[in-house]
């Protein structure tokens, strides 16, 4: 994709932000959160984490589970707070469009809601999530 048609996506990402932002917040952070866990960008995290669960659920504890998935991504922080509380930190925003020039509020969300999706897959739903963004 030329810059020229980056720019173009990354306004239109924008301006549809803008437009949620005049929700509740609320509603906004669940609407781009839904968004987030759908995102193309991170299919391959998305399968990773399959995979992880697929050849190791039935023989591993959620904590191990969740270390191996660390093990596999280095730009992840995830500490273990509690027997069901970790803390996911990661290094710095992966997000294309952020890189590209997105900047908007809202877009933080996204990300959450693609790490709820991850961690979904690879612990089957076995869980009850509370996300925040710390931004």
């Amino acid at each position: 994709m030329n810059q020229s048609n980056k720019m173009h996506h990354i306004n239109w990402i924008e301006n549809c932000l803008s437009r949620i932002s005049l929700l509740s917040p609320q509603i906004g952070k669940h609407i781009i959160a839904k968004c987030g866990k759908t995102c193309k960008l991170q299919q391959s995290k998305r399968k990773l984490a399959s995979d992880i669960s697929e050849i190791h659920y039935n023989t591993s504890s959620i904590h191990e589970l969740i270390n191996e998935y660390a093990a596999r991504n280095t730009n992840l922080l995830i500490t273990k707070e509690s027997d069901h509380k970790y803390s996911i930190q990661t290094s710095e925003c992966k997000c294309q469009f952020v890189k590209e020039g997105l900047n908007h509020p809202l877009i933080c969300n996204c990300s959450l809601g693609a790490t709820k999706e991850i961690f979904e897959l690879l612990l089957k739903n076995q869980f009850t999530w509370s996300l925040r963004n710390q931004f």
